[in-house]
């Protein structure tokens, strides 16, 4: 059971690892760098599926098994990535204070320690990998939604040197194109390039007493003001 538990959980790592570098969060990044995370997501996942095969002749509990890792992995793959960029995007310039509808982040929050306190009470005389295994899987994918959560909760939006910075969301400078302000100026909308021929409006609603300074950072920083 440990050895099969090892490679999994070895898997995971590296399939997190992987996805943190590959998640759209971290669009500045070199080839070099999404090459290797490419790499480490594809061997990640391959560490996952072949300890899940060892672990019970059923083909569902193989499936469930690989499923739940596979979860937790991207969710904490996603948390690392956000956690980077809040270190990576340099210099804060304005801090709006405000944040996304926390609604969902208050599910997520809220449902974690549940979950966790539900697998907690299923691992009582456990000794089989089959049941062994899956249970972990299913704690890290709770503990996994509660940091999501977390972060959602406490990430506001800010104007960085490299970009825009919000709760699971990095917008570069250069991906900005034109900005407007509406409803008596305290909505932001700014029109965002995501690839070659997709766009997309980014809202962010601004306290009145950040609005100049605001202002002159997007008048500095984006080409564009309608």
């Amino acid at each position: 059971m440990t050895h099969d538990f090892l490679i999994i959980f070895l898997g995971t790592a590296l399939l997190a690892a992987g996805m943190s570098g590959l998640h759209p969060l971290n669009s500045y990044q070199t080839g070099w760098v999404k090459g290797l995370s490419l790499a480490l997501a594809l061997a990640g996942l391959g560490v996952i599926v072949a300890g899940a095969l060892r672990t019970s002749p059923i083909v569902s509990v193989r499936f469930a098994i690989g499923s739940s890792y596979f979860a937790a992995a991207t969710l904490l793959g996603g948390s690392a990535a956000t956690l980077l960029i809040n270190r990576l995007a340099g210099r804060v310039m304005i801090d709006l204070g405000t944040t996304l509808p926390k609604g969902f982040a208050w599910i997520l929050v809220v449902t974690a320690p549940v979950g966790l306190f539900s697998v907690w009470k299923q691992f009582g005389g456990v000794h089989e990998s089959s049941v062994f295994i899956p249970l972990v899987g299913q704690a890290l994918y709770f503990l996994a939604f509660g940091i999501w959560g977390t972060i959602g909760l406490r990430t506001s939006w800010r104007f960085t040197e490299r970009g825009i910075v919000g709760p699971w969301a990095f917008v570069p400078w250069k991906n900005c194109f034109s900005y407007l302000w509406k409803d008596a100026e305290q909505e932001l909308q700014i029109s965002v390039r995501r690839g070659v021929s997709r766009e997309s409006t980014l809202k962010v609603n601004v306290p009145p007493e950040r609005h100049q300074m605001a202002d002159e950072i997007l008048a500095a920083k984006v080409s564009k003001k309608y």
